[in-house]
C-alpha cells in the first residue's frame, strides 16, 4: 500500500507537468480525475466503520481477556479515541497494537484528526505522546506523502496546542485547502474535527488580518455543513475584528452570513443560537441591526413623504444608536414594495395592516426600559414601558390600532413640530436624561 501511495503521488506530479503544457489533453485529465478518486479510495480505509456498541464491546471483550479478531485489532485505534475509553482500556489497547503494521499508526493519526474535539485531556496527551514517538521510528523514502508531512510537523500538530498551531499555518498559507494541501491530509481529514477546532482558535484566539479571516469565511460556508457548529465562534471572533476595523463592506457581509445561519438575535426560535456568542458581539450586532433598521425607515420616508422633516427625526435618532438595544420595521403595501428594491440586507420586517396608509411605515425600537414607536410622515412618537408596550417587535402585521389606540395608554407622545428649533427634540431628550439617564 506505501508503494501504491508513492507511485500515486507521482503519477500526479508527472501529470501536472503535462497538464500545464496542454490542458486539452484528455486522456492525462482522465487519469488525473482517477488518482483522485483512488487516493480517495485508500483513504476511506483508514475511517472506522464501527458503531459505538462495536467499540463497547470490544473494551468488554479486552477487560475480559480474549483474544481480539485481526480486523478488531485494526480498529484499536479508533477504541482508543472514543469518549467511552478509559486510562486503563487505553493502556491494554496500546499493548494489543501491532505497530510493525504501518497502517496502524496512519489509523491512529486519522482517530487523532477525527475525534480530537470530544478527547478527555489524558486522551490528548495519550494520542500525542504515542504518535510522536511511533512517527520518530518512521522511515519514509518520498518527502511529499502524508505520512511523511506528519513527520515533518510532528511538533507542530502533536502537541498540547494543536489547534493553534494549526490555524498559524491555516493563516501563513491563506486558507483551509491551501493548508490541507501543505500537510498533504487526505480528504477525509480536510475538514475533520481538529481542522474545525482549528478554526475556532483562529477566529478566537489567532490576531490575523481580517482579509484573511473574510476570505477563510468564504472557505467555511462553502463547506457550511462541516462548520456549522462552530459557527457562533466564528462570528463571536469576526465581529469584533469588524467592529474594531469599522469596515462597512466586512459589515454588511456579517450582517447577511450571521442573519441567515444563526438567525435573528431579537427574537424568533433560531435566537437560542446566539446565547453562544459572547456577550459583547452580541451588542455590536444588535447594534449593526438598529443601524440598518433606522437607516432603512429613514431612505423609505425620503422616498414617501412629502415633506423633509423626516431629516431632523434621522440627525436626533442617530445619536443614540448605541444606546437602541432592539429595533423592528413596519411598512404599508407601497412602502414595502420599496423596500424590496432597495433593502440590500433581505432581512425580516413586518407589515402594517388595518388603517395604516400604504405608503406609511413604523419604527419600534427600545432604549432601557423602554419602547419607543415611531410613525412616519406626519404620525407622533410614543414611548411605553416595555412591559405595557404594543407587542410589536417581530409582529409580522401590525393594525393602526393596536398602536395609537393600544391597551395601554403611552407614558409620553411628542407631535414632531418645530423640529428646525429644536422644539420636539429638546422635549424628547429632557425625557431620555430623566427616564433613560442618557
Amino acid at each position: 500500500m506505501i508503494e501504491l501511495r508513492q507511485a500515486l503521488e507521482k503519477m500526479k506530479t508527472d501529470m501536472r507537468f503535462f497538464l500545464r503544457s496542454d490542458t486539452k489533453f484528455t486522456p492525462l485529465l482522465h487519469m488525473e480525475k482517477l488518482s483522485k478518486q483512488l487516493e480517495t479510495d485508500i483513504g476511506a480505509r483508514d475511517i472506522s466503520t464501527m458503531s459505538l456498541t462495536d467499540i463497547k464491546q470490544i473494551i468488554v471483550n479486552i477487560r475480559q481477556g480474549q483474544v481480539l479478531t485481526n480486523k478488531e485489532k485494526n480498529e484499536l485505534p479508533f477504541v482508543m479515541a472514543a469518549e467511552c475509553c478509559e486510562i486503563g482500556d487505553f493502556e491494554n489497547c496500546l499493548k494489543l497494537m501491532n505497530f510493525s503494521k504501518k497502517r496502524i499508526l496512519r489509523r491512529l493519526i486519522f482517530a487523532f484528526f477525527l475525534n480530537y474535539s470530544n478527547f478527555k485531556a489524558w486522551q490528548k496527551y495519550g494520542f500525542c505522546k504515542l504518535i510522536q514517538k511511533r512517527l520518530s521510528l518512521l522511515e519514509y523514502n518520498q518527502n511529499t506523502g502524508f505520512m511523511s508531512m506528519m513527520k515533518k510537523f510532528v511538533n507542530v500538530i502533536f502537541v498540547e496546542n494543536c489547534p493553534r498551531n494549526i490555524a498559524r499555518v491555516i493563516d501563513r498559507n491563506n486558507g483551509i485547502i491551501k493548508c490541507a494541501e501543505v500537510l498533504k491530509l487526505p480528504e477525509q481529514l480536510k475538514f475533520s474535527s481538529l481542522i474545525i477546532e482549528a478554526i475556532k482558535s483562529y477566529y478566537m484566539e489567532l490576531k490575523a488580518p481580517l482579509t484573511n479571516k473574510m476570505d477563510i469565511l468564504g472557505e467555511t460556508l462553502s463547506n457550511q455543513e462541516a462548520f456549522t457548529g462552530i459557527m457562533p465562534c466564528i462570528a463571536d471572533g469576526l465581529i469584533k475584528s469588524v467592529q474594531n476595523e469599522r469596515h462597512n463592506e466586512y459589515k454588511k457581509r456579517c450582517i447577511d452570513v450571521f442573519y441567515k445561519i444563526l438567525g435573528d438575535p431579537r427574537f424568533g426560535h433560531r435566537k437560542v443560537r446566539w446565547n453562544e456568542v459572547s456577550d459583547e458581539s452580541r451588542r455590536i450586532f444588535l447594534s449593526w441591526l438598529a443601524e440598518k433598521d433606522l437607516e432603512l425607515f429613514f431612505r423609505i420616508i425620503e422616498a414617501t413623504s412629502v415633506d423633509s422633516m423626516w431629516r431632523y427625526r434621522k440627525n436626533f435618532w442617530i445619536k443614540y444608536l448605541p444606546n437602541i438595544v432592539n429595533t423592528w420595521v413596519l411598512f404599508g403595501k407601497d412602502a414595502m414594495e420599496m423596500v424590496r428594491e432597495i433593502d440590500d440586507y433581505q432581512i425580516a420586517y413586518g407589515k402594517l395592516g388595518k388603517g395604516c396608509l400604504p405608503n406609511h411605515s413604523v419604527f419600534a425600537f427600545q432604549i432601557g426600559d423602554y419602547v419607543f414607536i415611531e410613525w412616519s410622515h406626519n404620525g407622533m412618537l410614543r414611548v411605553w414601558n416595555v412591559d405595557e408596550a404594543p407587542d410589536i417587535f417581530g409582529a409580522k402585521t401590525m393594525n393602526k390600532d393596536m398602536i395609537t389606540k393600544s391597551l395601554n395608554a403611552p407614558l409620553g407622545e411628542w407631535i414632531h413640530s418645530a423640529s428646525s428649533n429644536q422644539n420636539w427634540q429638546n422635549k424628547v431628550k429632557f425625557w431620555l436624561r430623566n427616564y433613560c439617564g442618557i
